[in-house]
């Protein structure tokens, strides 16, 4: 297992909250697709940088592959996976929408401990 600073952890969290929920707005961007480019730019920025912060060797590649159909949904669900399970490990208390904001509030009050 690999350590992580409560600020990396905290910078996990804040991605992995917002990443989700990027995606259920992409599928109703579908619809329209001037949305569709701009949830696909914010998906590949944010894919980025939550692999960045989980400390992946390539998170340009996590971005590239958000941007790609089906394949996108199914990068991101790895990645989103693969957070919760790091914050989880770090003692987090995490789920596929996120962690809750009084966890991630703990976060920054304990410092940079770990």
């Amino acid at each position: 297992m690999e350590t992580y600073t409560n600020k990396e952890l905290y910078q996990i969290s804040k991605y992995l909250n917002l990443l989700p929920f990027l995606i259920f707005g992409s599928i109703g961007a579908h619809f329209f697709p001037p949305a569709l480019i701009i949830t696909g730019l914010f998906c590949y920025i944010y894919s980025h940088k939550l692999s960045k912060a989980g400390k992946s060797s390539k998170p340009w590649l996590w971005g590239i592959f958000s941007l790609l159909p089906i394949v996108g949904f199914i990068a991101i669900f790895i990645l989103v996976h693969r957070s919760v399970n790091i914050l989880r490990e770090n003692g987090v208390k995490a789920s596929f929408l996120g962690v809750e904001k009084s966890e991630r509030e703990a976060l920054l009050e304990e410092g940079d401990e770990s």
